[in-house]
């Protein structure tokens, strides 16, 4: 219910004309593709997270 309101805001021309007036860029992820995101990080080896953390 709240990823399908998020993504009817995102397109609502009065929400982007706000937006638009105060020099802000919506780049709407929807929320399957972030969940996919989310847990395909959960998934890595723990090897691969501990060279990730070292990383400077």
């Amino acid at each position: 219910m709240l990823r399908t309101a998020i993504a009817k805001t995102v397109e609502d021309p009065e929400f982007l004309n706000d937006a638009e007036n105060q020099s802000l860029s919506i780049n709407f992820v929807a929320g399957e593709e972030n969940q996919t995101v989310v847990q395909e990080a959960y998934e890595y080896p723990d090897d691969e997270i501990v060279v990730t953390k070292n990383a400077n």
